[in-house]
Order: structure tokens, then sequence, then C-alpha cells
């Protein structure tokens, strides 16, 4: 049977499914099974449609749900009785278990000496005393609702705090729903209901019936006439309770009270206010549910046992821990961190929107697959709970509390997703969140913050890699950095940090700022040379004269070996002819640069980015980057090696838009050094477009590291010489 009222979305048709499975399996047919498919519930079961129908309405034993512990119930002096007086006093075999399990509660209440709504402190020992004397039959509820974990009485989300909402009494609304459809209903109007319910439909609808948070929209109510009486269908509550059942808190027996508050019930976690459109942050809400959605049939049995499991884990070895946020929960689906033989999962808020009612808002549907968002995610673990509990304390200012916000969003939507644009968002954010805490040092250390540090690039190339050159240029630029540090890191200068981020700096002395994301680049090339020089006069020993003549100096002396970074990811010739082309999205390479630069490039293998296409000419820039890598050729002669290499000044004048003596500066070292240019300065010049953003866009281009081949093909298509045989060269050197 394809049951269409019982979709796993609103949250009653999900329960519905559960309940109306537990019922037929325990009472009626124990091969029932059932399972979901595409949204909705399909059962497997001897019966007849209506040989079911028959069932429900004639022999169906409904399960005892009482909860005395709780004010509106039915068991105090205010609270409306009608409902459990009329199970009480009927003398149906079928409805011999809630009778006892009234009589039972009302022993319990007598014995504890409460007469009138429990206090706080009387709870406990009326949810122990009623765990002793309750049938069986009535346990599940208990279970259910309310959870005794040592000392302290905790309340799955599901049901409220204990079975109630707000004024809403769960097991006060099931009895009045049972009363009417098998007590005081005619048998054919319960039947509409039933059909309806079921099958889908608004026929049976009543007045003065609600859901509840189970099947509640905008309208705390449930109404479409505004403040009008609400409207529901009886066998709804009737099957979604009896669904409630089957989802009982096995995780606290596990874990004891390691596990508090909204932990305790399964498939159960902290909010993430993220993944679904109405998301607020700071929102009131009780907690998540992760509701599994699994395409085999599964018995009652079954589906009881994997909640009591209700496993989800994240994290690798000593690091794998259970899932306590919506953002853990993602990331367990997406790292196959769950129970076996489940899909996916259908995820609720659990949010407070209706005053001190709850609203279940549908947050979305994630499947269970293996996602390279998850392995990225885990290794800046750490980092990233530390930073999110602080985005939600009250002493995080408002800037910084922003872009952590940005940090969560984009987070969920990686773990459940894993879309290479999700990745990029998330390093985005990264990057936008270490620069929020650089610029405020004293707040960090103040609450404890540290740069991040030790995370691998590996699993976020891996899973960032959307295939476009402004994803290779941020790469190939955030990827370089030192053996042996001498001088700051590319994160120093872009974030403020110091010693290669490894603490903040109030002072921010290694930041770079300039107008644009190009100027930006330019600088930072142009300070590296600058650092370069004064760290090398500041190790040569030399004391005599001026800072300035110490750094003029040693920049004279083989710069070109000191300013280059030691490591990089290389870039491809014709993306970072692109680039000087303006023709790349260069807010978004510097956004990106700004993430990844926080990551550790040290074990990243040498990546293959496609080639970019179309070619764009760029004769000045390919004369730059000769005079600039060129003594990374094999085969050239030392004395051509030691004319090239990027000179002193060359970066500054470019980041200043003066390109001339620049370009006049390398024809004639490429010249001297044997590779004499097949055009001159003045070609170059005139065949550049007049800009004031060329200088800067050549900066910055050339602080990507080509590889021998670009090198290599650039050397033989514009200079005047015979083209390099690496072969013939090795033999004359060996």
């Amino acid at each position: 049977m394809r049951l269409s009222g019982c979709r796993s979305r609103p949250l009653i048709g999900y329960l519905k499914a559960l309940g109306l499975l537990r019922v037929i399996s325990t009472q009626a047919d124990p091969s029932t099974r059932g399972r979901w498919s595409g949204g909705v519930f399909e059962l497997r079961t001897e019966l007849t449609c209506d040989e079911l129908a028959a069932f429900m309405l004639d022999r169906y034993a409904p399960s005892p749900v009482v909860s005395p512990w709780n004010g509106g119930s039915g068991f105090h002096p205010n609270d409306r009785k009608d409902a459990i007086l009329a199970l009480e006093q009927t003398t149906e075999p079928r409805f011999a278990a809630d009778r006892r399990t009234i009589r039972t509660a009302r022993e319990a209440l007598s014995h504890i000496g409460i007469v009138d709504k429990p206090s706080t402190v009387q709870k406990l020992p009326l949810v122990r005393e009623l765990r002793r004397k309750l049938p069986d039959e009535a346990l599940p509820w208990l279970d259910a609702a309310i959870i005794v974990t040592g000392e302290k009485v905790s309340y799955p989300p599901l049901l409220g705090s204990g079975g109630n909402d707000g004024r809403y009494d769960f097991s006060n609304n099931y009895a009045q729903a049972i009363v009417r459809c098998l007590l005081s209903s005619s048998r054919d109007g319960s039947l509409s209901s039933l059909s309806a319910a079921l099958e889908g439909g608004v026929t049976g609808l009543q007045r003065k019936l609600s859901l509840g948070h189970f099947s509640r929209d905008s309208s705390p109510t449930n109404s479409p006439y505004g403040e009008a009486d609400s409207l529901g269908n009886p066998w709804d509550l009737i099957l979604a309770v009896e669904g409630t059942t089957l989802l009982v808190a096995g995780a606290a027996r596990r874990h004891g009270s390691a596990l508090g508050g909204a932990l305790v019930a399964p498939f159960t976690v902290y909010s993430t206010a993220a993944g679904y459109g109405s998301a607020v942050s700071g929102e009131s809400g009780r907690a998540e549910l992760w509701l599994p959605l699994g395409s085999r049939w599964a018995t009652a049995a079954e589906v009881a046992m994997l909640a009591r499991e209700s496993r989800a884990q994240v994290g690798r070895g000593g690091a794998r821990r259970q899932a306590r946020t919506g953002l853990d929960f993602a990331r367990a689906a997406g790292a196959l961190g769950v129970a076996r033989g489940i899909d996916g999962f259908e995820r609720y808020a659990i949010l407070e929107r209706a005053g001190q009612s709850s609203l279940a808002v549908p947050a979305g549907k994630v499947s269970v697959s293996e996602r390279p968002g998850a392995a990225a995610i885990q290794s800046v673990d750490r980092w990233l709970t530390s930073v999110l509990r602080f985005g939600k304390a009250d002493t995080c200012p408002r800037e910084i509390a922003i872009a952590i916000r940005r940090l969560e969003r984009s987070s969920f939507a990686l773990a459940s997703r894993g879309d290479p644009n999700d990745a990029c968002a998330m390093l985005e954010a990264m990057g936008a969140v270490e620069h929020a805490f650089a610029c405020s040092a004293s707040t960090a250390e103040a609450a404890g913050m540290l740069p991040l540090r030790r995370a691998n690039a590996a699993p976020w190339i891996d899973a960032a890699s959307d295939g476009t050159p402004e994803f290779a240029v941020a790469v190939s630029i955030a990827s370089m950095h030192d053996a042996k540090p001498r001088s700051p890191a590319l994160r120093d200068y872009l974030h403020g940090t110091e010693n290669a981020g490894s603490k903040f700096d109030g002072g921010r002395r290694h930041a770079v700022h300039a107008g644009g994301p190009i100027q930006m680049l330019a600088a930072i090339h142009a300070r590296r040379h600058l650092d370069a020089a004064r760290a090398e006069a500041l190790t040569s020993g030399d004391e005599n004269g001026s800072a300035e003549a110490r750094v003029t100096a040693a920049a004279d002396k083989n710069a070109r070996q000191r300013v280059e970074f030691d490591y990089g990811v290389q870039c491809d010739i014709r993306t970072a002819r692109l680039l000087v082309a303006d023709q790349l999205d260069e807010r978004r390479i510097l956004r990106l640069v700004y993430g990844l630069a926080l990551l550790d490039h040290r074990a990243q293998p040498p990546l293959e980015f496609a080639r970019a296409t179309p070619d764009a000419v760029s004769p000045i820039f390919d004369v730059l980057a000769i005079a600039w890598m060129g003594h990374r050729l094999r085969g050239l002669p030392q004395e051509s090696k030691d004319m090239l290499g990027p000179r002193p000044g060359w970066a500054a004048r470019l980041a200043a838009n003066a390109i001339t003596p620049v370009v006049v500066d390398a024809v004639l070292r490429l010249r001297t050094s044997g590779q004499p240019v097949i055009l001159t300065p003045r070609d170059l010049l005139a065949g550049s477009p007049s800009s004031t953003r060329l200088g800067p866009r050549l900066g910055a281009a050339l602080l990507l590291p080509l590889g021998q081949a670009d090198i290599r093909e650039i050397a033989d298509r514009i200079t005047i010489r015979k083209p390099i045989d690496d072969k013939n060269q090795q033999r004359k050197e060996t």
C-alpha cells in the first residue's frame, strides 16, 4: 500500500507512518514491513485495505498514554477530564490497558501525596514511581516523553517538555481523539477520517482539535481562519502519538549523563540555524530532529532498534565523537558515520515561534553519501567548533558574529551538499572570520581564540576544485611558502598575523593595505621583496651604515634567490595571462586566497588544472616573466642565470604603475644574459593597453610561480636564440 497521507513531510506524516507500522505489526500482522519511496511511506502487509480499515475501527487497542506529571493531563483539578473519564469508564476489552494505566497513575499520585499540578521537585519521584508500577504497555510512552539520567529529568524535544507543548498536553488530546474516533463517533465518520489520514485529503477534519507542533504551519492554531477554532483529523493525532513510542532514547543508556538535554533522544541534536530559508541566528530553538529515511523494507522492531542505536558520529580514529549539532549530523551523513541502511534524513527544526508553543519547521532532506566536504571540514573541526561556540556568546562583537554566522551557513551547505561552490564559499567565510579576529586581536585573545593552524590543504583542494581559472590562481598564490621562514608568510600579509599565522598581532605590523584586489596582490609582491632584502641584510652581519643602505646592499647581491617563495603550486601561463588581461574575477580570487592561505600546503601534491582557453596575448607579461623566472631554465649557463631574476624595486615600480623602467631594465638584462628579445621596449609598451591598472596586474601575475614548460615556451618564442636542448646540455655537463 502506498499511503499518500503518510509523507515524510510534515512531521505528522512521518510519525503517522511509524505509528501505523507499529500498530499493524504488533496487533494484526507480525510480517508487516514498511519503507520510504519518494518521500511517501509504503506498507507491505497480508491485510487488504478493507481488512486494515476494519481492524483499526473494530479491534485496534490504543497504546496507554498518560502524563500525570503535567498540568493539563486530565489528572488534576483544573484539567479537562472528560476523555480520561470516558476511557476509564468504558468496558470494551480493547481499552483494558488504558484503564489499568489510568488507575495506576492515580495511585502513584496519591502515594506521593500530589493533589494539584506536580511541582518541579515532585516530578522525579513521580516518574520513578510510575516506572515501577505502570503496566508494560504504558512504558513506551513514558520512555518517549521523559528520561531520567541520574538525578536529572530530561525531555526529548519531539514531545516538548515531557509530553506537553506550552499548554498543549499530548496525552490528553490523544485521549480525546480516541474517544472521538472509537467511542463517540459514528463508524462511517471515523472511517472517512481514517481514509483521509492514510490516503491524504481534508475530509474528516474536526473543530477544536489541535495537532500540536506535529502539524502546525504559520498559524499557532493551525487554522486557515486566523483566530477561529483549530481543525484537525483525530486519526492523524492517534497514529502520530503511536509513532513517537518507536523513537525511544537508547543513547542515554549507553552514554549516561554525558549526553544531556536534547541529546538524550534518538536522532536529536542541538540546533544549527542554517540550511533552510527561515533560519534566524539566535532564534530560540529546542533542538533538531533528523528522521531516517530508508528504501529497504523494515519491521517495526528494526525501526525501534535503529532509533535506540541512533548512531551519528563525526571524526576519525581517536577524534571520533557523537554528533551534537545539526552541522555535526550533516557531516556524519556525508562521511558515512550513520547506521547502514539509511538513504537520507528528513530534518526538522523545533523552534519556538508561537509564544511558548513550538513549531516543527521542515529544514530539508540530507542524503547519506560520501562527500569530499566531510573530510575537508574534519581538518578544521576543533577550530570550527570553538569559533561557532564563540559566535553564540554574548561577548562576541557584532562584526565578528556576522562573519561567524556566514561561516556556519557555508559549513552546513558544504556538509549537506558537498558541491565545489559550497567548499569555495566556506573557504571565503573562513578567511573572513580569521580577518575579523586579526583586526580585533584583543577580543580574540580575551576569548582564547587562536589562528587556524595545521589544517591540511589537500582535502580542501579536492572539495573546492571547480575548474575555474580563478580557483587555480587562488591556489597558486595561497600555496606559496618558505621551507624556513625568514620573512612574514603570505597569511601574515593578508590578515596581519605574525610568525606564519601562529598568533594574532594587535599592531598588525605585517598587514598589507591597498585599494582593490589586484593592487593588494601587487603590494604584497612588492612588500615581499622588501622584507626578503631586509632579512638578508640582518643575517649578513653588515652592521655599517643605515638600515636602508644595508637593505639596498643586500638586495644587489643575488636578489632573485631571496625574494622568491621556496614552494608553491605552479600556475598555467594561460591563466596568468588572463589575470593580466583583466579577464578574471579578481575579487573572488582574493576572497579565496584569504581562506586558502590559512591551510597547510606543505603536503599538497602537484596539481593539474585545466589549461585556460582562449589564450590572452600579453607580450609585455611574457617578457617580464622570462626576465623574472628565466633563471629556472635548465641548460642556461650560470652567468646567464645570474643576470636573470627580479631586481630590487621592480615589484614596487609595477605596483605604482611605473612600467617603463621595469620593461627597459628587463629587456637589457635579457640581452646581457644572451637571451635578446625580438621586440624592443618601445614595441612592447606601444602594444600594451594604456591603463593605470596594467602595472599592478603585471605585479600580481608575476607573483604566480610558472612551470618549467611554460617558461621554456616563452623563451623559445620571444628570444633570438636556438631552443635549449636539455638532453644535450645535461650530457655536456656530465
